[in-house]
């Protein structure tokens, strides 16, 4: 599995002169053992054509073995709709699929050659031959009427078509396109899942085919004759098992908000292990239905957090850490205070429980706004423009009138009135402790007023007197001033915090890396 998102990787990031045969010789010998894996689903296969059809709550899409029962399963889907209603979470890993470095096979070795692919598996598949062919036209006849523009339609008929073909033991015995077509149907079996499966609930993803993307963008503004997915609540980024476990995986965060943030019951986004490369897509302030984030272990810029906090119309939960990681380019993320706080307040009368345990900076986070402003300016992107069009809350920070005072701080949180969980950091509420000037208020007078729980990040009693001015004044206080509060954690025993802990991550030893959670996913019945 490992190996073929590596040569994955190296196609895309290698000049082909550079790149070692055996390292392919490795990968195909992997993939063989992968391939192999598929016999523990043989009995599946012979239970297809038996009386009583499986109905799944939970299904995995990781690697070649899980994409051979998506059309069995299809079918079935096709014939009751039952076991389509049954479905309630959906795991998919891309980069586990089957690859595409067929192009570098040695004809002369035979380790390199195309193994288990194509008609070399019919032999082992019972009932191979047997095909509903009324459950197929009905996908097709269901894939025609989603609306879609005829070049996506035609993409995912003819990706049906050829599972099909593959199923019945016609496809030819050139097999060198066999990755792409399997990885094809693969994309297009996801968007036939979610457009016959109306109570999944949990989908748990890494990335999106170009097929399946578009189809769910479609889906997300609208703009297709059958919505789907009204009742997904639950996004979360997903990888079986990283490219490299010591690397945080690239991301575009904004692109999940584009991709299901206007679903009518899309609530929560959750991610771990990944890092802000590159956005590529925006989104305008107050547009999503996403009520709650948790962001774990991540590296992101202060002006993309500060879109992700200001996306969604009402903000429940906020809870984000970074560090834990190496980083291929370290220090390149500066997270000003201000910009966070000044993105927060639009959710104020709404936000519960907020957690920002991040290495935050004290400057000014301008370093793509330039570009970006040029780019909205000149943007004809479809969706881009629906969102201006449903949005108004000014695009940039700055077009909004401070209305307290900031210092170095994140500002005072006094008027956060539906807040009752609170965890940051100290130098985020009262600055860094190297700044001489103080804050521009006191941490009693700062605090949110219906407060329940209170952890301070990075507080060491005793170390700086600054600080325990405040936070003695605060507890000389907490009765009178916060009734509701039960419980301050972080100040007569320090909580380092995730992003403290992990300060200068990029010079740890490898063993002292945050580990990424070990998990067993698979097929899970219905009862």
């Amino acid at each position: 599995m490992l190996c073929s998102r590596i040569a994955r990787a190296l196609l895309g990031a290698s000049p082909l002169y550079t790149l070692n045969t055996s390292i392919f010789r490795l990968c195909r010998a992997q993939d063989t053992a992968r391939m192999a894996s598929l016999s523990s689903s043989l009995q599946w296969y012979s239970n297809l054509t038996s009386v009583k059809q499986l109905a799944y709550s939970t299904i995995k899409i990781t690697n070649g073995a899980d994409i051979e029962r998506l059309y069995p399963l299809l079918l079935s889907y096709a014939n009751n709709s039952t076991r389509a209603n049954s479905l309630r979470e959906v795991i998919v890993d891309t980069y586990s699929w089957p690859s595409h470095y067929s192009i570098f096979y040695d004809t002369d070795d035979p380790v390199l050659l195309p193994q288990e692919s194509g008609e070399g598996l019919d032999a082992k598949r019972a009932n191979r031959r047997y095909v509903d062919h009324d459950a197929h036209s009905f996908l097709e006849r269901h894939v025609t009427s989603l609306g879609l523009e005829d070049h996506l339609t035609g993409l995912i008929v003819e990706a049906l078509a050829w599972k099909k073909q593959h199923w019945l033991g016609h496809v030819p015995d050139d097999t060198r396109d066999f990755d792409d077509r399997e990885t094809a149907f693969a994309a297009a079996a996801l968007v036939v899942l979610f457009s016959l499966c109306e109570n999944l609930s949990v989908l748990r993803i890494d990335s999106f085919p170009a097929v399946t993307k578009e189809y769910l963008l479609r889906n997300n503004y609208g703009q297709i004759n059958r919505p789907a997915l009204r009742r997904l609540e639950t996004v979360e980024f997903f990888k079986e098992e990283p490219l490299d476990s010591r690397l945080y995986e690239t991301v575009d965060f904004l692109e999940y908000f584009r991709i299901f943030g206007r679903l009518p019951t899309m609530s929560i986004l959750i991610m771990e292990g990944v890092f802000d490369h590159e956005v590529v897509d925006l989104v305008f302030p107050g547009t999503t239905n996403i009520r709650r984030i948790q962001l774990s272990h991540i590296e992101i810029s202060g002006w993309t957090l500060s879109m992700i906090i200001r996306a969604p119309k009402v903000l429940e939960e906020l809870r984000i850490s970074t560090c834990g990681l190496w980083a291929l380019d370290p220090g390149m993320f500066d997270m000003p205070c201000k910009t966070i706080g000044k993105s927060l307040l639009q959710h104020r009368s709404t936000l519960r429980i907020l957690d920002l345990d991040v290495s935050f900076g004290h400057g000014e986070d301008r370093s793509r706004e330039e570009l970006l402003d040029q780019f909205l300016a000149q943007s004809v992107e479809v969706y881009l423009n629906l969102d201006k069009e449903s949005s108004d809350i000014p695009f940039w920070l700055d077009d909004i009138p401070d209305d307290r005072p900031y210092g170095s701080t994140i500002g005072s949180l006094h008027d956060f009135n539906a807040m009752t969980h609170l965890s940051i950091g100290i130098s985020a509420l009262l600055g860094p402790p190297y700044e001489i000037q103080e804050p521009p208020f006191r941490l009693v007078d700062a605090l949110p007023p219906n407060l329940e729980y209170l952890c301070l990040y990075g507080y060491v009693k005793g170390e700086i007197g600054k600080l325990d001015v405040h936070v003695e004044e605060f507890m000389q206080h907490k009765e009178s001033r916060f009734p509701q509060l039960v419980e301050v954690q972080g100040v007569d025993k320090t909580i380092m915090g995730i992003a403290n802990f992990y300060a200068g991550y990029d010079r740890l030893d490898e063993e002292d890396l945050w580990k990424w959670p070990e998990k067993e996913w698979k097929w899970i019945e219905a009862y």
